[in-house]
């Protein structure tokens, strides 16, 4: 491994280190944990976000740790992915547009021996960002009052992820996380009726591990090789301090003591995946379920569904035995993917769904790798005054794959 390519990979964790970035204007990330990250933004970004039954030695795929063993013995990968979005927020008589952008993964990975492969990295989890105005009229009076909520933070996690091959067809994998974070919500009222303002200002900081584990077993069918793959974690609950910092015209009041602690969880979930690849094409398809149904929120409302992420994927690489232009090594990707949000809200299930489209540029020597993928999708429902979030993104991804423990054979 060259000096440059250390240097790139060192610099990036430290610069990944900070907490997550605001990725949201959404204000549905009120509610819960914020806006929780659909992916990983990698390579199967432009087919869908599909990843349960995708194995490949080429690149670092999250979704399913069980995945890693693919990873060559003498590879090492480096890989980091951005995005940006463009989203158009309505309501029936309201609207508003938000861009957002940030790095959305910063991880290693690298085979330890002939059985073990592992990963280091980290992420965002989870987003806070809104902004709402409300006013009211002042009980007796016809004076009025504004009252400003906001929201900002979010949650990180470091990630290391292993796989185990336990057999020429099946590994396993297990992907543990330390989630961390902090998430400020606060409310402003102001009045034309007495000078000065009133804020109320929560910040929350939930921590702790977490842990899912995954299998992929692969196999041939005539010319199809396939990959069948299942993931899984369990309900984790995530200490929560919450700390109050009270502000008026003249005073204002805060402790380094939190007033109260409790837990947030995280829901259990499954995964079902499958791909089937030949010499120029890859199909796969993806199915998820986390059961929110069971939890309620802070205040004991029950405003949570089980949510269900359905995605498919394809990709295809041109069957040039030797080709000549970048266009002929180039692969091209489509998908589709339906979302069953974890809210419901007024009796209406925020669902979504987005269709993407992407390429993947190889490097001169095949082994690194850039993708780019464009996605268009819907979030949200204009029903019971609530809000409809139509939304644009982009996202690029670099995968570098450099050769350890080789020697020059001439010094």
């Amino acid at each position: 491994m060259n000096k440059q390519t250390l240097l790139v990979v060192l610099l990036s964790l430290i610069i990944g280190s900070a907490h997550a970035q605001t990725f949201t204007n959404s204000p549905y990330s009120y509610y819960a944990l914020g806006e929780l990250e659909p992916s990983d933004y990698g390579r199967t970004s432009g087919m869908g976000g599909v990843g349960i039954g995708i194995s490949s030695g080429q690149f670092l795929n999250r979704t399913n740790p069980a995945s890693l063993s693919s990873i060559d013995t003498l590879s090492f990968l480096f890989e980091v992915a951005l995005s940006a979005k463009y989203t158009d927020y309505k309501t029936y008589n309201h609207g508003f547009t938000a861009t957002n952008s940030g790095i959305k993964k910063l991880s290693v990975g690298f085979r330890l021996n002939h059985f073990w492969a592992t990963s280091l990295g980290i992420a965002p989890y989870s987003n806070v960002g809104y902004n709402i105005n409300q006013t009211g009229t002042i009980e007796g009076t016809n004076q009025s009052y504004n009252t400003n909520y906001k929201g900002n933070g979010g949650l990180s996690q470091f990630y290391w992820a292993n796989s185990f091959r336990l057999t020429h067809s099946l590994s396993v994998g297990v992907d543990a996380s330390y989630i961390f974070g902090s998430i400020t919500k606060s409310e402003e009222i102001t009045s034309s009726g007495f000078a000065g303002y009133y804020s109320l200002s929560n910040n929350y900081t939930p921590n702790n591990l977490y842990f899912d584990l995954g299998s992929q077993y692969n196999g041939k069918i005539n010319n199809w090789d396939y990959v069948v793959g299942v993931t899984g974690g369990f309900k984790t609950a995530l200490t929560t301090a919450k700390y109050l910092t009270v502000e008026t015209a003249t005073t204002t009041a805060s402790s380094d003591i939190p007033t109260t602690v409790f837990n947030q969880s995280i829901p259990a979930f499954w995964g079902l995946g499958a791909s089937m690849k030949s010499k120029s094409w890859t199909l796969a398809a993806d199915y998820k379920v986390q059961y929110w149904g069971s939890l309620v929120d802070q205040n004991g409302q029950h405003i949570y569904a089980n949510s269900r992420k359905i995605a498919l994927g394809v990709e295809y690489l041109p069957g040039v035995s030797v080709p000549r232009f970048l266009y002929q090594r180039m692969v091209y990707q489509a998908g589709f993917h339906y979302d069953q949000s974890y809210l419901r809200l007024r009796g209406v299930n925020l669902d979504g769904y987005a269709v993407t489209v992407g390429v993947g540029i190889p490097g001169r020597r095949e082994r690194s790798f850039m993708g780019m993928s464009f996605e268009a999708g819907k979030r949200g429902s204009l029903s019971n005054g609530l809000i409809r979030e139509n939304y644009y993104q982009i996202n690029v991804s670099l995968s570098l794959n450099d050769i350890w423990f080789v020697r020059p054979k001439y010094q």
